[in-house]
């Protein structure tokens, strides 16, 4: 193989390690953000350390997850659960700490969803 098609496959592999990377700080600072507004929506109280390493945990779940089809499910339940073990609750409330996370990216989708509609139909005429 030419030594600049080595080249661009290293630059390639470069950026989907970057995109990697990028994914999964943006997905410890929505779970920090969502652990955070979800244990006062349950209120229990927890020290900064502690919540940041159990959204340090479901981002990597979720990060690693999330390159599966259909992973963001299972990244789902697994960050119920990692919230059901680490603040020792009940399965309700391992889901009620995740609910603004769910809010948030039912959101998002709706709002994707919609630009994707308005550039079909502004693509169409």
């Amino acid at each position: 193989m030419h030594s600049n098609a080595m080249l661009g496959l290293g630059f390639l592999g470069f950026g989907v390690f970057a995109i990697i990377i990028f994914v999964f700080i943006v997905g410890l600072i929505l779970e920090l953000i969502n652990t955070f507004i979800g244990l006062k929506i349950v209120k229990i109280d927890s020290e900064f350390i502690e919540i940041l390493k159990v959204s340090s945990y479901k981002a990597v779940t979720n990060t690693i997850l999330g390159l599966l089809p259909f992973g963001f499910i299972l990244a789902f339940v697994v960050a119920i659960y990692i919230n059901k073990t680490f603040f020792d609750t009940d399965w309700k409330n391992g889901l009620l700490i995740e609910l603004p996370l769910l809010v948030l990216g039912l959101v998002i989708g709706l709002f994707f969803m919609l630009m994707m509609i308005f550039s079909f139909i502004a693509f169409a005429y």
